[in-house]
């Protein structure tokens, strides 16, 4: 009886061996495909591109709506003076333009 626990023992040993093989194997092809060097630089530029918009639409929207907030405080004197100032050169610079 102890001989055919070993055999079984032995025989999932030996599947087991046989399907990491095969997993490596296809691994080793899915490596291979995608890690080329045309497909690295191609998703580099996109995230690029990605990171690139993001931060464009971040100051986009969140500048002037800062601005428009900061402007609304006024009740506060040294700051609000200051910002009050800040507006209107900024509003003086975008007719210049």
């Amino acid at each position: 009886m102890p001989q055919n626990r070993t055999i079984s023992k032995e025989d999932t040993l030996v599947r087991s061996v046989e399907r990491l093989t095969a997993t490596l194997r296809e691994t080793s092809h899915v490596h291979a495909a995608t890690h080329s060097i045309l497909r690295r630089l191609s998703i580099s530029f996109l995230q690029g591109m990605a990171y690139a918009f993001g931060a464009l639409a971040a100051v986009a929207i969140a500048i002037p709506l800062v601005i428009e907030l900061l402007r609304s405080v006024e009740w506060i004197p040294i700051l609000g003076d200051f910002l009050t100032k800040l507006v209107t050169w900024i509003e003086a610079a975008k007719v210049i333009r």
